[in-house]
């Protein structure tokens, strides 16, 4: 049987596309319009509207855990559309509310408080978002086409980078400092309904995974013989003691997500550094404007390294996604450092001047521009495949949300907080660090034996045929709802 043309695929994605592209839009928004945040709503304070920003993302790996288990149970359809949903919804609640500015000092306490309130529940659908759309992606890409196709999900965060720096310059150069901090700051969070709107009726229709629909029917014949399964477990738990059933956990639950988790750091903390730099280098003289020029730049760089990456690695290395998340925790390692040693250097030798904008541009927009493309190319599919179909959703979300959430949320914070008390070094230091432990982690866990993987086979078939295809990957966690994949053993990557 053929496989699914890429084009087709892509334009039945569509509506995942545009929603993933409004998720993360609004988290470039945030942190693009952190000088005027900070100053409606914070108090001037730097450090709070930072702890604004990690609000979210504390929210995120619940997020994952909950619509993760709707994906998994119920399907990757309702989960993607109810967490559409509430990101819409929590979007432009923001620019709606009132701040200390505009409405004085109890309505914008009010203001403050909801703000938060509104970042978590935007954290808690993005959270569920992101698990479910990487797994519906890589359960019905074409063959051949896996990282290729799955790397769409860092192409739109590019482009919705690109979009929320580029609004924001826009705003700033047209309405001015004055006008930002009265109202224009509201423009970037409102203007995300129409298209929420078209996302949600375009995800409305969108059909099942073929292979998420096989388990289902493995799942309705294991119903059918519950009586001889619910005999086989009990004899399975009467003759195991609780040592065995604890590394049997250990080894099929927490060992999956911790290696997913440790994969996701060196992503994390470089993709949000790289949106608080903007902020770094406006406090540092250069304007912000040009800032935002440089961080849009650094997302089209991002986005074209990443589809570089992964085809290389669909075409030479069989839809392998190991050696391309391991490259980019080295990467991240060994110039973390480098890049912003150069970034404060230029801060401090050329300030406000035309060097630092030059300087600013080479390092953000080209160099750290490579490193988020090369770390997060293949990492989806990397992080997808150490679960199976019956446990995806969930086990990705938990891994890459934990990831997001406790460093890449934290990342602004931490960085501006290392900015003041180690001008020269503190943030790269930290970068450096974030990569090297995950690439040692990686290269340990590697020799020892490395993880067991459960390659995804994709779907045969255009997304709307009616015609089931397998789902051969490898063995599910031990319970009720495992499917076809049973019979399969687990593969070495």
């Amino acid at each position: 049987m053929t496989c699914t043309p890429l084009f087709v695929v892509l334009r039945q994605w569509w509506p995942l596309l545009l929603g993933n592209v409004l998720e993360w839009y609004e988290f470039g928004v945030y942190g693009y319009l952190e000088p005027q945040l900070q100053v409606v709503f914070f108090r001037g304070s730097s450090n709070g509207a930072w702890l604004g920003f990690a609000v979210t993302f504390l929210m995120r790996p619940l997020g994952g855990v909950v619509f993760g288990f709707m994906a998994d149970r119920i399907g990757r359809r309702p989960a993607v559309l109810l967490s559409m949903a509430g990101m819409m919804v929590a979007t432009v609640g923001q620019g709606l509310l009132p701040s200390y500015r505009c409405c004085g000092e109890t309505a914008g306490s009010f203001g403050l408080v909801m703000l938060l309130i509104l970042r978590a529940c935007q954290g808690l659908s993005a959270g569920g978002e992101i698990g479910s759309i990487v797994t519906y992606f890589s359960e019905t890409a074409p063959e051949g086409h896996l990282l290729v196709a799955t790397t769409t999900c860092l192409v739109t965060g590019a482009i919705a980078f690109m979009l929320s720096s580029g609004t924001v310059a826009f705003l700033v150069a047209v309405l001015g400092p004055e006008a930002m901090l009265d109202w224009g700051w509201r423009i970037p969070f409102l203007i995300v309904l129409v298209p929420g709107l078209i996302s949600l009726w375009g995800r409305h229709g969108l059909p099942e995974t073929e292979i998420f629909l096989e388990e289902q029917r493995m799942r309705k014949e294991r119903r059918e013989h519950q009586e001889a399964a619910e005999l086989d477990t009990f004899t399975q738990q009467s003759t195991a003691g609780p040592t065995h059933k604890f590394k049997n956990y250990c080894r099929e639950y927490l060992c999956p997500v911790m290696i997913g988790f440790v994969a996701c750091v060196p992503f994390a903390v470089a993709f949000y550094s790289g949106v608080w730099a903007t902020s770094y280098l406006k406090k540092q003289g250069m304007p912000q404007i040009d800032a935002l020029l440089a961080a849009c730049l650094m997302n089209l760089v991002t986005a074209v390294v990443a589809v570089c990456c992964a085809l290389l690695s669909d075409v030479v290395l069989g839809s392998n996604p190991y050696w391309c998340m391991l490259a980019g925790s080295a990467l991240t390692g060994f110039a973390g450092l480098p890049v912003f040693y150069c970034l404060s250097s230029a801060a401090a030798f050329g300030s406000g001047s035309l060097s630092l904008s030059a300087v600013a541009l080479m390092c953000l927009s080209l160099g750290w521009g490579l490193i988020v493309g090369v770390t997060g190319s293949t990492l989806y599919v990397f992080v997808a495949e150490l679960f199976p179909t019956s446990w995806r959703s969930r086990g990705f979300g938990l891994s890459y949300n934990l990831a997001l959430g406790y460093f890449g949320g934290t990342a602004g914070l931490m960085d501006n907080m290392l900015s003041e008390a180690f001008p020269a070094y503190g943030p790269g230091l930290y970068w450096s660090l974030a990569g090297l432990v995950s690439l040692i982690v990686h290269l340990v866990t590697r020799a020892s034996g490395g993880p067991k993987h459960y390659p995804i086979r994709r779907s045969r078939v255009p997304l709307d045929n009616t015609t089931k295809d397998t789902a051969g990957v490898g063995s599910v966690f031990d319970e009720s709802a495992d499917s076809s994949e049973d019979r399969v053993e687990r593969t070495e990557p």
